[in-house]
């Protein structure tokens, strides 16, 4: 896997070419600095608290289809998080996964039939391929939803056993 830092750069529609859509631009772009004594804030999400919270809370996890328009279902795993039709969402992207959680500002959204349309850059970043599966993990006390490709459910399962492997050996098998 490429070790290249993900750069970004916030970047105004007026000046992309015909054919891209505002709104991916939107979702792909973070929010500019705040100006000094201005209200505004930076949304982050704090990956250190991710770790905390997998490995106490309560998880869900579910396998969804991507459909050809980038949209995901995972209905049991949105209400497990106590989501709703219309719900706005921020994402911040780790190395190859996607964590996601409820802001009023965000820029994504469950629709009507509680899917949750993803922009093109967060799913190719993810390594996930409109038709492909992805591994859903919501964790319900922080209402957030980490989405991981196929690749990366195949490097924990060998990990795991992996690991427990190892643990055999040194109790002699």
């Amino acid at each position: 896997m490429d070790d290249t830092p993900l750069q970004v750069a916030s970047v105004s529609a007026s000046t992309w070419r015909d054919g891209v859509d505002d709104v991916v631009v939107r979702a792909l772009t973070y929010p500019a600095a705040p100006v000094e004594g201005s209200k505004a804030r930076m949304r982050t999400v704090d990956l250190g608290d991710l770790r905390v919270a997998l490995g106490t809370g309560a998880l869900r996890f579910a396998l969804s289809l991507m459909d050809g328009s980038g949209r995901i279902s995972g209905r049991s795993v949105f209400e497990y998080l106590r989501w709703s039709a219309g719900e706005r969402l921020v994402g911040s992207l780790g190395k190859s996964y996607l964590v996601l959680r409820p802001d009023v500002e965000g820029t994504v959204s469950l629709d009507g039939r509680k899917r949750l349309c993803l922009p093109p850059g967060m799913l190719r970043y993810c390594g996930i391929a409109h038709g492909g599966q992805a591994l859903l993990i919501a964790e319900p006390q922080h209402r957030m939803l980490i989405v991981h490709s196929m690749a990366n459910l195949a490097h924990m399962a060998r990990a795991y056993h992996s690991e427990q492997f190892e643990q055999a050996l040194r109790r002699g098998m």
